[in-house]
């Protein structure tokens, strides 16, 4: 739940989609047209369907769209399983930027995260927010990198893709 204040700078609308039902809101489907970033966990299989991402894309052209498969979702005031839960948030005053970075088993995670830090790195950053696969990456050395960049200066949030129950792989990708 976001402090009262904040509304004025930002809006946001979620929605879910199921494959029974589709997508469905509590307001208006595809509301915010123009936010600039575009949250969307959930169900791999979902994530995983060719024409997801381009429907989504097509609906906000200009957002930053940021995927991650889950092992279960809130929404609002519901935990959801087996479906996927799409966040769009409209900021006034602020701008997103976003970036990736490969990982291997040669490329050590935190030199991953100076990568990304560097990419990223700007004088008005106030905040970083990372996803990564929760099966495969030492979350904790990517994190090192970020803070050796920032210097303590920004926080970072996140958190780790998953596969529901089923732990064979992830999805997490721009």
């Amino acid at each position: 739940m976001f402090a009262p204040f904040l509304s004025h700078f930002m809006q946001v609308h979620q929605q879910q989609y199921t494959p029974h039902q589709g997508w469905t809101s509590d307001q208006t489907v595809w509301a915010l047209p123009e936010a600039q970033w575009v949250l969307v966990t959930g169900f791999r299989d979902t994530l995983e369907e060719s024409n997801f991402f381009a429907t989504i894309h097509e609906h906000y052209p200009a957002a930053e769209i940021t995927l991650a498969s889950s092992a279960g979702d809130i929404q609002a005031e519901t935990l959801v399983e087996d479906a996927v839960v799409l966040t769009a948030i409209q900021l006034e005053k602020s701008s997103i930027r976003s970036a990736s970075a490969r990982l291997s088993e040669e490329k050590r995670h935190s030199s991953a995260g100076r990568e990304l830090a560097r990419v990223l790195e700007a004088e008005d950053l106030r905040m970083g927010f990372l996803l990564s696969d929760g099966h495969m990456v030492n979350v904790g050395q990517l994190v090192e990198g970020l803070n050796e960049v920032f210097e303590g200066q920004v926080p970072v949030s996140g958190g780790l893709a998953e596969d529901g129950y089923n732990f064979a792989r992830t999805v997490v990708g721009l």
